[in-house]
């Protein structure tokens, strides 16, 4: 399970999975038109990331986490100046 807050965020957010991984995983953050605008990795054991977004345009934007065998369900985030 993800969990991204706050949200809708500002200058920046964090993302905290339920459970740290046992190997790392992959973050993917779209804007609406599906094109991607940041990436990253969160590292095994590692439970919560904060993402950079205040160089961000305001709108809506869709991360999704990822790993080499599946993808959790993507959540919708608004970044708000």
């Amino acid at each position: 399970v993800l969990t991204v807050y706050p949200n809708p965020a500002d200058a920046r957010m964090s993302m905290r999975l339920a459970e740290a991984p046992m190997k790392p995983v992959f973050w993917r953050m779209s804007d609406q038109s599906g094109r991607e605008v940041k990436v990253g990795r969160i590292e095994r054991g590692i439970k919560e990331v904060t993402i950079d977004t205040q160089n961000l345009p305001a709108g809506m934007y869709i991360i999704q986490i990822f790993n080499d065998e599946d993808s959790w369900v993507p959540k919708k985030v608004i970044i708000q100046h």
